[in-house]
């Protein structure tokens, strides 16, 4: 996963970087290393925040029903 997509899917999800490692369970300066590129994005990682945007859409999906 690319720096961009990373920032990006942090976005989509509402969250700062201070929330999001909070849901990783990483430190905050991980994640801005992450989006600056300067640590490369672990494939775990980029697999949970795959599952957190799914997660995120069955719940805007259940609210609507």
């Amino acid at each position: 996963m690319d720096t961009d997509v990373f920032e990006g899917l942090r976005h989509q999800l509402g969250v700062s970087q201070e929330t999001l490692a909070r849901m990783l369970d990483v430190h905050p300066v991980t994640v801005n290393k992450w989006e600056r590129g300067k640590r490369a994005i672990p494939r775990v990682v980029a697999l949970a925040m795959w599952a957190l945007i799914y997660m995120q859409r069955g719940e805007e999906e259940a609210k609507k029903q």
